[in-house]
Formats: structure tokens, C-alpha cells, sequence
């Protein structure tokens, strides 16, 4: 599934657990459709 890299454009996300598995991929995506991406482990 593709989403619009402006999607999330302005919008803020924090992942908790984000540096590995399934937490890493959605920081990812996050990052990918725009939002600015802060990670926790």
C-alpha cells in the first residue's frame, strides 16, 4: 500500500520501541509519509 509522502506533513509521532522489529518499520513509514519521527527504546 502506498501512501502520499504529505500525508502526515505538520504532524508529530513518538515510537516507543522504535529501534528494531516492528517498532523500526513504522518509524519508518511514519517518516516516509511526512511526520517528523521521534524514537524510544
Amino acid at each position: 500500500m502506498s501512501y502520499s509522502p504529505t500525508l502526515l506533513k505538520g504532524q508529530k509521532a513518538l515510537v516507543t520501541g522504535g529501534s528494531s522489529g516492528i517498532g523500526a518499520a513504522i518509524a519508518i513509514h511514519l517518516a516516509a509519509c511526512g511526520a517528523s519521527v521521534g524514537v524510544a527504546e
